[in-house]
């Protein structure tokens, strides 16, 4: 990825979210490893859907980053006895 986009546009780019996403987040880097596996995945012909659903968790994670807490806007029913 890091060679489709120089690393200042891309501060740029995700400075724009609200709240801005840091590029250097262990979210972020987890994506990008996630979607450097995909690329990879495609070219050697390994199952995508392993890959897919990485990128899924990643991006999930970077959102749910971006916003500040995911688990502040979930509702996780609670087991009662």
């Amino acid at each position: 990825m890091s060679q489709l986009i120089s690393p200042s546009h891309l501060a740029e780019l995700l400075g724009a979210f609200s709240p801005p996403i840091d590029p250097e987040s262990p979210e972020w880097c987890a994506l990008k490893a996630a979607l450097d596996a995909y690329d990879h995945a495609t070219y050697t012909y390994i199952d995508l859907e392993v890959a897919r659903t990485a990128v899924n968790v990643a991006a999930n994670a970077v959102i749910g980053c971006s916003r500040g807490s995911v688990a502040s806007e979930t509702t996780v029913p609670i087991a009662t006895d």
